[in-house]
């Protein structure tokens, strides 16, 4: 009966991802769910792509990336880590991509080397100078870029909590001078991602309803707005807010309510979609809904919006629709869901360290 059970699972797997697959024409990035290593297959497609990305900091943002995708099958590339070093210490990129690569090498040190102690010290080092020469904006964006580390996966998430727990604080949030609404909006977005870090859940659930009290004026006002760019405004922070709410909420064991958060998110995603499609500016707030759908176990869901923007990218080579860094993001956003769905699947069959057949 366990062995009937068992083929009964496998052939249920099998069926769902062949019918996922056949609900859209294999293109070049679907086909590497069939690959013997879909990982590999989808970073060596986005890697093609790097030649082509040529603004600095989205050169940044994709080299970032990628280390941070080898760094789940501990896999090396020298030379993109000789260019991420050149660039995190560039005034051709924003400090908060400096930031970015920083942690990523060191993410990237961590997994590849014996020890990871410079990377993570020259990190530090970098984030303090640029806290004190900063200011408005900039020094907002330091500060979100630190507080996401929440969002970051295991284990790297891990290691630099502490860090993230420390900068990330309400007092230098709201000891922020923002220079705009964006900004503004920003430090709101990040205040209950501080409480949630200083393990505050009174404090959390008080900048969430003050934040999505901003947001409900910011919609109303989009609303009536016959200009893209606020309704895309109003789009990006709702997304953004109610995927972090949904975070927090989790981490408070307040699952009900943050699928509640994911639904919300979703409604946003598509009203916004139906006025972009799936473009360049949507695609970034779609891949957020991507990451929180599947951390919340809602894998069809996540898998379903995933490849939708896959078969889009492979249609769009020349980056005329959805740009070269994102199409680079989305790739790498598929190798690290299968690289977690693959093991999932290891862990649901080989229960106890048994072996795998």
């Amino acid at each position: 009966m366990g062995n009937r059970l068992f083929a009964s699972l496998i052939a249920s797997i099998l069926l769902c991802w062949l019918s996922v697959a056949a609900a859209a024409k294999p293109t070049v990035s679907l086909r590497c769910y069939q690959a013997a290593d879909p990982v590999k297959c989808f970073v060596d497609l986005a890697r093609t792509k790097l030649g082509r990305v040529t603004n600095a900091d989205d050169r940044a943002d994709v080299i970032g990336d990628i280390l941070y995708t080898l760094s789940f099958s501990a896999s090396r590339d020298a030379a993109l880590k000789d260019e991420a070093l050149e660039l995190s210490t560039s005034g051709s990129i924003r400090p908060v991509k400096q930031m970015d690569l920083l942690y990523a090498l060191d993410i990237y040190a961590s997994a590849t080397e014996e020890s990871a102690d410079q990377t993570y010290s020259s990190a530090l080092r970098h984030f303090s100078a640029l806290e004190k020469q900063l200011s408005g904006g900039a020094l907002a964006e330091l500060y979100m870029s630190a507080c996401m580390v929440i969002t970051w996966d295991d284990p790297f998430r891990d290691r630099w909590i502490g860090f993230a727990r420390s900068v990330c604080t309400p007092e230098k949030l709201h000891a922020i001078n923002p220079d705009s609404v964006g900004q503004q909006a920003i430090i709101l977005a990040m205040l209950p991602i501080a409480m949630t870090l200083q393990e505050n859940p009174d404090g959390f659930m008080g900048s969430a309803e003050n934040a999505l009290s901003w947001l409900d004026k910011v919609e109303k006002i989009a609303a009536k707005s016959r200009k893209k760019d606020e309704k895309l405004f109003a789009s990006y922070m709702g997304i953004l807010m109610h995927t972090l709410n949904a975070l927090c909420l989790d981490v408070f064991d307040a699952s009900e309510a943050a699928d509640r958060e994911i639904d919300v998110s979703l409604k946003v995603l598509r009203n916004t979609e139906k006025q972009v499609g799936i473009s360049s500016r949507s695609t970034y707030l779609r891949r957020q809904v991507v990451d929180t759908l599947f951390n919340a176990g809602r894998t069809e869901d996540a898998r379903k919006l995933l490849q939708q923007m896959l078969v889009r990218v492979d249609g769009d080579p020349a980056g005329k629709v959805i740009s070269l860094s994102e199409q680079v993001a989305i790739q790498l956003q598929a190798a690290r869901i299968s690289h977690e769905e693959r093991l999932d699947w290891m862990q649901t069959c080989t229960p106890d360290g048994s072996a795998a057949i």
